[in-house]
């Protein structure tokens, strides 16, 4: 129910299924993706807040590709999630690479997210120059992609 609940944004399911206690928040299901992870990528903001409000959640848990709550948020251009959630309080690391070597501001540059990838630049803790395993790098990614804005 939890992910579900996460996933999809029912803020109040989620705050009554934390509060019942029954369900770990930090569980992972069949792609290792965490609650947290889901609501991140699907730009839930009220429900990451809850999540990230817990001690017993760990905001860069991975999935079977590496791939970190802040991975998905990025690659799917969720600012606000980015910028006020993840970022605050440097809870989630910006440099963490997936399985192909890929940080969020790579994907967040593949994407053409250029507001998202403005955010993860301007506290300089990412790194524009960090190739991926084919060496790749997030400004070759949005080049590629003909993301002139990035």
């Amino acid at each position: 129910p939890l992910f579900l609940a996460a996933g999809n944004g029912h803020h109040k399911v989620v705050k009554v299924l934390l509060e019942e206690g029954r369900q770990d928040p930090d569980m992972t299901d069949e792609h290792d993706r965490t609650p947290l992870s889901w609501a991140a990528g699907r730009g839930h903001t009220g429900v990451v807040k809850l999540l990230l409000a817990r001690k017993d959640v760990n905001p860069d848990s991975k999935d079977d590709k590496n791939w970190t709550p802040l991975s998905w948020a990025a690659g799917n251009g969720h600012t606000k999630v980015v910028l006020k959630l993840l970022l605050a309080d440097s809870k989630a690391s910006v440099n963490l690479p997936d399985t192909e070597g890929r940080t969020p501001l790579s994907w967040a540059a593949a994407g053409g997210h250029s507001a998202v990838t403005e955010i993860l630049l301007s506290d300089g803790q990412a790194n524009a120059d960090l190739a991926d395993n084919k060496g790749h790098t997030p400004l070759l990614w949005a080049a590629r992609e003909g993301h002139r804005a990035v």
